[in-house]
């Protein structure tokens, strides 16, 4: 019995290093690869008008959360919870386009919409670009 004991301990123990281990490389890991965006960024802007704002003058904006061209019918994102009119319970589960396709076919049709409006601004959120969770997709027709 004794030695059942020590063999078992052993394991036990071992496992344990193993995961300490792991979790302390992951944890060195996330440390050496982390960087955060810098503040107050100067922004390369594009297509610069030479119109200034007047005050007396009315304007519109179109204001389009594309979602990283991820959203269709079937995409629920991890962080949005809620629940039905049904009372049904509802999460998210995604973080990831489904795929390329997906992506470049929900951002031209954020696009269609957004040359079919004659705003005098134009919005958009959750733009990415060279970004693995819309497959680097950067073509967007406008």
């Amino acid at each position: 019995m004794n030695k059942f004991f020590k063999i078992f301990a052993r394991s036990i123990l071992s496992l344990l290093l193993i995961a300490v281990v792991l979790v302390a490389a992951y944890v060195i890991y996330m440390s050496v690869n982390y960087y955060r965006i810098e503040d107050f960024q100067t922004l390369e802007t594009f297509n610069q008008q030479p119109e200034v704002i007047k005050l007396s003058e009315e304007y519109t904006a179109l204001t389009y959360n594309i979602g990283f061209g991820a959203y269709n019918h079937e995409f629920s994102f991890f962080m949005d919870k809620g629940m039905m009119n049904d009372g049904i319970k509802v999460a998210g589960k995604g973080s990831v386009a489904k795929s390329k396709e997906v992506v470049v076919e929900n951002t031209n049709g954020v696009m269609d919409i957004a040359n079919s409006k004659d705003a005098n601004f134009y919005l958009f959120q959750e733009v990415d670009t060279k970004s693995t969770r819309s497959y680097n997709v950067i073509n967007m027709k406008c």
